[in-house]
């Protein structure tokens, strides 16, 4: 999802400002055992936060995984 399309959605919604906000992350975790290896592990998340002002008041939406812009949007709390 592009800030720029969640930035433009929130203004047609009627938003006074918006900021958004993205973080991703990849971990690879590596376990050894008396030198040998163990175990192996890959990690991967993303999410993503919609704050924004309608009619003077603060909203804000997070989701983390894959998510439709226009339901954060949608979902804004007052």
């Amino acid at each position: 999802m592009l800030s720029e399309q969640l930035l433009e959605l929130a203004s047609r919604s009627g938003a006074e400002a918006a900021e958004v906000f993205q973080s991703r992350s990849l971990s690879r975790p590596v376990y050894f055992e008396s030198n040998r290896l163990k175990q192996l592990e890959s990690a991967e998340s993303e999410g993503t936060a919609l704050r924004l002002w309608k009619q003077g008041r603060p909203g804000l939406v997070v989701a983390y995984g894959s998510v439709e812009a226009q339901d954060l949007v949608n979902r804004r709390s007052p």
